[in-house]
C-alpha cells in the first residue's frame, strides 16, 4: 500500500515537472518573438525565426518533454496493470476467503451435531446403565423377598407342626399318668381340646396319688 502511494507521489511529481516545463517553454517562446534592438532579424513568412541557441534549447527542451511524457505514459500503464493485479488478488482473496468460511461453517455444523449426539448417546448410556442398574436391584429384592417368603412359611409350618408335636406329647403323658393314678382302672375318655386342658387333669390325678385313702 505505502509503494503504491510513492508511486502516485512520483507520478504528480512528473506531472507537475512537465506542467512546469511546459510554462517555462511557452515564456521562452514569448520572449524569442520579442524583436531585439541590437540584433534584429528580418521577418520571414513564417514569422520570427529563432536563434540556433534558443532553438537548440527548444529542441532540448522539448525532447525532455517527450520522454517525460513516454514515461508519465509508461508510469501510467503500469500502475493501471497494478491496479488490475491488486483488484485481481483482492477477488481472489475475497472468493478463497468466502470459500474458507462456508467450510469452516459446515465443520462447525457438523461439530455442532457430533456434539448433540454425543451428548444424546451419554444419556442414553447413562439412562440404561441406571436402568439397568435399578432393574438388576428389583430382581434382587423381589427374589431375596420371595426366599424370605419362603422361609417364613417354612418357619411357621414347622413352629405349628412343633406346637402340634409338642401337645400331642403332653396329651399322652397325661393320659398316662391319669391312668397309672387310677391304679390299673380302666381311664375314663378324655376328649383332649388343648394343652392346658391336659395338664389341668395332670394335676388333678398328682393331687389323687398324694391324698389318703377312705
Amino acid at each position: 500500500m505505502a509503494s503504491h502511494l510513492d508511486l502516485r507521489r512520483k507520478a504528480l511529481t512528473v506531472a507537475v515537472t512537465i506542467v512546469a516545463i511546459l510554462v517555462w517553454g511557452s515564456d521562452v517562446r514569448a520572449q524569442a518573438k520579442k524583436p531585439r534592438a541590437a540584433t534584429r532579424r528580418p521577418a520571414t513568412r513564417a514569422g520570427i525565426r529563432p536563434s540556433p541557441v534558443l532553438q537548440a534549447q527548444i529542441d532540448q527542451q522539448a525532447a525532455a518533454i517527450a520522454q517525460l511524457q513516454a514515461a508519465l505514459g509508461g508510469e501510467t500503464t503500469a500502475r493501471q496493470q497494478a491496479d488490475t493485479t491488486l483488484q485481481n488478488n483482492v477477488n481472489s482473496e475475497v472468493i478463497a476467503r468466502q470459500a474458507a468460511d462456508g467450510s469452516m461453517q459446515g465443520g462447525l455444523v457438523g461439530e455442532v451435531a457430533a456434539r448433540k449426539q454425543g451428548d444424546l448417546d451419554t444419556l442414553a448410556a447413562a439412562k440404561q446403565f441406571y436402568d439397568t442398574a435399578v432393574a438388576s436391584e428389583t430382581a434382587a429384592r423381589q427374589a431375596a423377598d420371595t426366599a424370605l417368603q419362603t422361609n417364613l412359611t417354612n418357619e411357621a409350618a414347622a413352629r405349628q407342626q412343633g406346637d402340634l408335636d409338642t401337645l400331642s406329647a403332653a396329651n399322652h403323658y397325661t393320659d398316662t399318668a391319669l391312668a397309672s393314678g387310677n391304679n390299673g382302672a380302666p381311664a375314663e375318655r378324655h376328649d383332649h381340646v388343648d394343652g392346658s386342658q391336659s395338664l389341668h387333669r395332670y394335676g388333678a390325678g398328682q393331687r389323687n396319688n398324694g391324698a389318703p385313702a377312705g
